[in-house]
């Protein structure tokens, strides 16, 4: 059994805090000028979903889990499902679109993405941190928009609306980063 010091976490561990299993979303040390310093955290129960945050003196250690991550090649969007394929066993596997959740915004057809299962159960999805998506619906561009720095609301291929420059048109291909669902740059 592996023990890490909260000091140490860093988003995306997988811990079990309490005995209750938790993926550590975010983490911020804070250390008062007088008294011990702390990590705030904020963590995903894996067993419920739920997101609380935490306090902990940054001296305690907590016990990291067993995570069995699996490469899965994205097919397409059934309804409500997500459909994968593992590409060693060709077996598909459907998720559903809540666990999949604002990541189907950037899942491309026929790429791998890693997803971790605990006990069987899928608990994360891992993106990139960029990807490149193609602008379905775009108002018209305005002369001048290059030097003005406006943005315009866009629609991209996967149906994910976001702010992009007012040189931004349809049939564009555009950066965004899938931490933060914002435009970075033009592709």
């Amino acid at each position: 059994m592996i023990m890490t010091k909260a000091v140490a976490l860093v988003k995306g561990m997988f811990v079990k805090v309490e005995n209750t299993p938790y993926m550590v979303m975010d983490k911020e040390f804070y250390s008062p000028g007088k008294g011990a310093s702390v990590a705030r955290l904020k963590l995903k129960n894996l067993k419920t979903g739920q997101i609380i945050k935490k306090v902990l003196r940054s001296d305690v250690e907590v016990k990291d889990i067993f995570i069995n991550n699996r490469a899965l090649q994205f097919l397409y969007k059934d309804g409500q499902d997500y459909v994968f394929m593992d590409p060693k066993s060709f077996e598909q596997i459907e998720f559903s679109s809540d666990f999949i959740g604002k990541a189907g915004y950037f899942l491309e057809a026929g790429k791998n993405y890693q997803i971790a299962f605990f006990n069987d159960m899928p608990v994360n999805i891992r993106l990139p941190a960029k990807v490149v998506l193609e602008v379905a619906e775009a108002p018209r561009s305005v002369k001048g928009g290059r030097v003005s720095g406006e943005n315009k609301e866009v629609k991209l291929v996967t149906g994910y609306k976001l702010k992009a420059p007012t040189f931004i048109n349809v049939g564009d291909k555009v950066v965004v980063n899938t931490d933060t669902g914002e435009y970075v740059k033009k592709a």
